[in-house]
């Protein structure tokens, strides 16, 4: 399974795609929107790994903008933003599941592993 994780935060970048790879997934990885666009039309992924705190558009309206581009894979949100509102909006906006950090890296892994379940079965 290929993931995109949209992360500014290089260290957290570094430790999820360690992690991540450990377990089986490919991860690549940008850190502004603007690169994270260009490499969804380079290649496809089965997952994405959004925050919301980008250096160069909020990732809310990166989310609605890959939504309105009809993009249907996955998306996971993975943020700072811990407000009730900011999750709400966040899941209305169009994402799968969102997570707010601090987090455990296992729940992080089983809601990816549950989101591939239903988008993807298995």
């Amino acid at each position: 399974m290929n993931i995109l994780l949209i992360e500014d935060d290089e260290v957290l970048v570094d430790g999820l795609t360690h992690t991540l790879a450990h377990s089986g997934y490919r991860v690549s990885s940008a850190i502004s929107g603007k690169y994270a666009e260009q490499l969804l039309q380079m290649q496809d992924f089965d997952v994405i790994i959004l925050d919301l705190g980008l250096p160069d558009i909020d990732g809310l309206a990166l989310l609605r903008k890959l939504r309105h581009q009809k993009l249907s894979v996955p998306i996971m949100i993975l943020t700072a933003r811990d407000d009730m509102n900011d999750r709400i909006e966040g899941i209305e906006q169009g994402a799968d599941d969102y997570m707010s950090k601090p987090f455990e890296l296992r729940e992080l892994e089983v809601r990816l592993n549950a989101l591939i379940r239903r988008c993807y079965g298995g």
